[in-house]
């Protein structure tokens, strides 16, 4: 009902409010705070217990404090030039030399944590709170942590062979020359393309493997190989911070979502909806953001977004958990092939621009695409990928109201046909009727 009040509302959101997970290392503390119980017998187990995690605490503050100046010490003596900032090599073989107790795989999460600026270096200021944590999370979780295996086919809902065809042909793109290799900013936007759908710490991860040479370019055809076995080891690590079940994306997703709705009324739009799953940072690709979107009707004012997360966790979690879905992506769509879409979807955009300009009003691409023999839901995803392929407003002092939103259709075009031939890998109905 579009005029719930806003209590029911509320508790719409709180069913999907975020939940807390028992940290790993919390069994073996309880087990630890239990043996010192048995041997001390204490008259007053409160009291006991109070005073054993306050020691307990401020032991763990004692020695993080420690490792903090040990970190930033070793830090200080390897920039010599006393800027503040390290390239990669340098950390990486800080990192290797600082005798942490850490693996080559927990080395490289570490080094995930690190953002690099647009000259690729690292500010050791930032990098080591977050590090800090990370090594003592590692520490906690040592033995569980080494054995961890991951033998997956799929990152992020494709497999290997398509997404390494992927990330290729986005450094391809990127390559004008066709030379081989790109700028060192130029492979950061690959890697950031929403395309691919790698989070904030597989960029990071995949940055800090990149050898420049010194030239600041980017051999990316040695480096492709490389990428799958780094991201493998990064997701079996399972120290991602990335959702463990559905009930977890749910959470994640309602934050995201809730970033949205200042007002807390339980209700975005759709074009929010979309811009929310592509900043969820959870490795969604795209081409699965927008087929998980030809669930909602793309041009209602408002969607019930509890709904929404309840409905697209479980497909959300498989492509977190790199499970094969459902298959390989359908090779027909509504009877067309892939370059028959293409070729259907070129013609009739471009009927609609005699000036050959490339866009098209956001009233002309809907239309367009509604008199596509589709089902709504298909249509819905092509309006979702649509709206991600806007052209910037020609007047960015005005309103979004005030201006209607321009298509660029060829990217629709490219690709139209793998969004909607993942419908079936991710269980979207797609036969309801237009």
């Amino acid at each position: 009902d579009d005029h719930s009040t806003p209590k029911r509302r509320q508790s719409m959101a709180s069913k999907y409010a975020a939940t807390y997970q028992i940290p790993p290392a919390f069994p073996q503390i309880l087990k630890d705070f239990a043996r010192e119980v048995l041997r001390n017998q204490p008259p007053n187990i409160y009291e006991y217990g109070a005073h054993y995690f306050t020691q307990l605490l401020e032991q763990q503050q004692q020695e993080g404090e420690q490792l903090r100046q040990v970190l930033e010490s070793l830090f200080q003596q390897a920039d010599v030039d006393g800027n503040g900032f390290l390239d990669h090599k340098e950390f990486y073989a800080l990192l290797k030399s600082a005798q942490l107790g850490l693996s080559e795989v927990q080395i490289r999460l570490l080094m995930s944590e690190a953002d690099e600026d647009a000259n690729g270096r690292i500010s050791y200021a930032e990098f080591v709170p977050a590090a800090l944590d990370l090594i003592a999370s590692v520490h906690a979780n040592l033995d569980r942590y080494g054995r961890m295996e991951d033998a997956r086919e799929y990152v992020h809902g494709l497999h290997r062979d398509e997404f390494l065809a992927l990330i290729h042909s986005k450094f391809v793109e990127a390559d004008a020359a066709q030379q081989g290799q790109v700028p060192r900013a130029a492979a950061r936007q690959v890697l950031d393309d929403g395309e691919l759908g790698l989070t904030r710490h597989e960029v990071n991860l995949l940055m800090a493997e990149m050898d420049d040479n010194g030239d600041g370019l980017i051999s990316y055809k040695e480096f492709v190989g490389h990428v799958y076995p780094l991201l493998v080891d990064l997701h079996a690590s399972r120290m991602l911070g990335l959702p463990n079940n559905e009930e977890e994306v749910r959470a994640v997703l309602m934050q995201a979502f809730q970033m949205y709705d200042p007002k807390q009324e339980g209700v975005i739009s759709p074009q929010q909806l979309q811009k929310a799953l592509q900043g969820a940072d959870i490795g969604l690709p795209s081409v699965h953001i927008h087929t998980l979107m030809g669930i909602v009707p793309f041009d209602a004012p408002e969607i019930h977004y509890a709904q929404f997360a309840a409905h697209i966790s479980a497909p959300v979690m498989a492509i977190i958990a790199g499970d094969p879905l459902n298959g390989d992506p359908a090779e027909m769509v509504a009877g067309m092939d892939r370059p028959t879409m293409q070729e259907n979807l070129a013609s009739l955009f471009s009927s609609r621009d005699p000036e050959g300009s490339g866009l098209l009003p956001w009233h002309e691409f809907r239309d367009a695409v509604c008199a596509l023999p589709l089902s709504e839901p298909q249509q819905n995803m092509l309006l979702s990928l649509g709206a991600a392929n806007a052209a910037e407003p020609a007047d960015p002092a005005a309103g979004e109201e005030e201006q209607e939103m321009e298509v660029i259709y060829l990217g629709v075009v490219r690709r139209g046909f793998d969004v909607l031939a993942s419908s079936s890998r991710l269980g979207i109905a797609v036969d309801a009727p237009v």
